[in-house]
């Protein structure tokens, strides 16, 4: 892998949003999801499964926010062996088993070296109410 991204580099997602994260690689790559779909574990506990990207360089991740997952200010992925083939598998067009070693959490390529995303499952909550009289 290269580089690690979203886009917009910079938003806020909640409840119900998906979030696309981009895996670049240095050279086009074939993802076959028949024995399983490659994930990419997050920071937040969630993970991000393979959507798109097979015969190209950027390989897309979509993660959608559930109620309830832990929110964060500066989504990353867990650790650089984050991504991981579940069955399925990345390969160049040769069929060179692709390396799946990301860049260390916050080291220039990593998702949160290029991106500031937020996840915020909380609704707000009225937390007083007050009347003055007349």
């Amino acid at each position: 892998m290269t580089n690690v991204t979203s886009s917009p580099l910079t938003h806020v997602y909640k409840a119900g949003q998906t979030v696309p994260i981009t895996v670049s690689f240095s050279e086009p790559v074939n993802v076959d999801t028949s024995g399983g779909t490659p994930t990419l574990a997050l920071s937040n506990g969630a993970t991000a499964s393979y959507a798109s990207g097979s015969g190209g360089v950027n390989l897309t991740f979509n993660y959608t926010v559930a109620g309830g997952d832990t929110n964060t200010t500066h989504l990353a992925y867990a650790a650089t062996n984050s991504l991981a083939l579940n069955g399925g598998t990345i390969r160049d067009i040769a069929g060179n088993n692709a390396t799946l070693t990301l860049a260390a959490v916050g080291a220039a390529g990593s998702l949160d070296a290029n991106t500031t995303i937020t996840i915020d499952t909380v609704t707000p909550t009225v937390n007083s109410v007050t009347a003055t009289n007349a």
